[in-house]
């Protein structure tokens, strides 16, 4: 390969990287464990598709709008999916965790396709995946980079007002009602507190090891530890 063929690619992977951003996550069931063996995919162009085998994901995209999927499939059928939008309009890293849901009847279907780590539509994808993999190295390089800068930083330490006993207590009761989690809304539709006192006593229950937190699309799912 020419020294000119060689400065090109390296050009053609830079601008390529200005624009990409990391998406990453676990994937769940629905009763919160991390589950295995879940294809996921997102619709860049040309699509990415993989199978998480360790309960994790990560795809590298540039800014979008993109609409993230994971499935499981029993025999051939879908058991469960998830299905979340995301919006990237900078570089840089996103963690979306999936939470599975059983499919409903009328909602199971044949898959269309068999299940493979990887599923590149467009011929001639070897320069692709090389910069694909290049790309994959300067992210790498760059958080590497950032991590050195702020690793001597002191961890700020977190206040949690206190809040009436009473009413933690009664979030607790609610949550046990609900078969041991449900989301913040659901709390806050069952209690005549504001949302920022119920998000006070979610906050001090974390903080108390009492419960965990995960992130579900704009809300929160709580889950009693």
């Amino acid at each position: 390969m020419s020294k000119v063929s060689v400065y090109l690619l390296l050009l053609l992977t830079l601008s390529c990287g200005v624009s990409a951003a990391t998406i990453s996550g676990n994937v769940y069931d629905y009763m919160l464990s991390i589950t295995n063996d879940v294809k996921i995919e997102v619709n860049t162009a040309p699509r990415q598709i993989i199978v998480a085998k360790e309960g994790s994901y990560s795809f590298s995209v540039p800014n979008g709008e993109y609409i993230l999927t994971a499935t499981q499939q029993n025999n051939g059928i879908i058991a469960a999916s998830a299905r979340e939008n995301i919006s990237v309009v900078d570089d840089g890293a996103f963690t979306v965790d999936l939470i599975l849901f059983p499919a409903l009847d009328e909602e199971e279907k044949l898959l269309e396709e068999p299940i493979v780590d990887v599923n590149i539509d467009e011929p001639n994808a070897t320069p692709m995946f090389i910069g694909f993999i290049l790309l994959i190295l300067l992210i790498l390089i760059a958080f590497y980079l950032k991590s050195k800068k702020t690793e001597k930083k002191e961890k700020a330490v977190v206040i949690v007002p206190q809040v009436e006993e009473d009413d933690v207590a009664k979030v607790i009761s609610i949550i046990k009602k609900e078969g041991g989690r449900c989301t913040q809304k659901d709390i806050r539709k069952q209690m005549p507190l504001s949302e920022g006192k119920i998000s006070l006593i979610i906050t001090q229950l974390e903080s108390e090891d009492k419960i965990k937190k995960i992130k579900k699309g704009r809300g929160n799912i709580i889950v009693l530890i």
